[in-house]
């Protein structure tokens, strides 16, 4: 799935977009928050005033750096939820070791992803390396997918304009109101999904993936399968 998942978005990514035969992986899924909630994107809060100027890094998702490992993530998401005095609600809903966290954040999901490289990649350059000692190493969050209920897709776009100043592509068709809008930042990339709905354009996912870490994967899919 994550080689799906890179596959995808870094065609999207490319100057000549390929029609999006793998892109139902994004499209919204039924785990749809109630309410408008808090979409954060990067470093900011949807709910909250501008920054006063955009920022060009996506060094990663809010206030968890790219390349965290699955513990650091999941202690710092579990000091947010249990904090005697929160700003905002956090709930984690469900956990996978090494491979996602599902949050709930003031009624938005917050999808952590993580990867790990692959054993047979691993022994590439460590013939020895035995399975308990693969094991004890950890994944890196490398993706955060966020899910929110519909929102006008123009207000959404301007919100993440005001972060990170205006989208680089768009692979969004003005007849079928579908695809994505493109930010290419240092360190990271963001797509804002967009799809119609009577007759207007909305959007209820955005993805923010680590550009060194969506690299490293696709290389080492590839080392794995050769």
């Amino acid at each position: 799935m994550q080689r799906i998942l890179l596959t995808t978005i870094l065609a999207l990514s490319l100057p000549v977009v390929p029609a999006l035969g793998e892109e139902m992986y994004f499209n919204p899924d039924s785990m749809v928050a109630q309410g408008t909630g808090n979409l954060r994107t990067g470093e900011v809060d949807m709910n909250q005033p501008a920054q006063s100027a955009p920022t060009s890094g996506l060094p990663g998702f809010a206030e968890v750096p790219w390349k965290s490992t699955y513990s650091e993530v999941k202690t710092r998401l579990k000091s947010l939820s249990t904090a005697a005095v929160a700003t905002e609600r956090v709930e984690i809903l469900t956990e996978e070791k090494n491979k996602s966290i599902l949050v709930r954040r003031n009624d938005v999901l917050y999808r952590y992803n993580f990867y790990k490289t692959p054993i047979e990649v691993v022994r590439l350059a460590n013939h020895d390396l035995k399975q308990e000692e693969y094991d004890q190493t950890e994944a890196q969050l490398f993706h955060v997918k966020v899910i929110f209920s519909m929102i006008p897709a123009a207000q959404i776009e301007e919100k993440i304009q005001k972060s990170h100043g205006g989208r680089t592509k768009s692979t969004v068709d003005d007849k079928t109101m579908e695809g994505a809008q493109i930010w290419e930042l240092t360190g990271g990339l963001v797509f804002q999904w967009v799809e119609p709905y009577r007759k207007m354009k909305f959007s209820r996912t955005v993805d923010f993936l680590s550009d060194d870490l969506a690299k490293q994967i696709m290389k080492e899919y590839k080392s794995a399968a050769s």
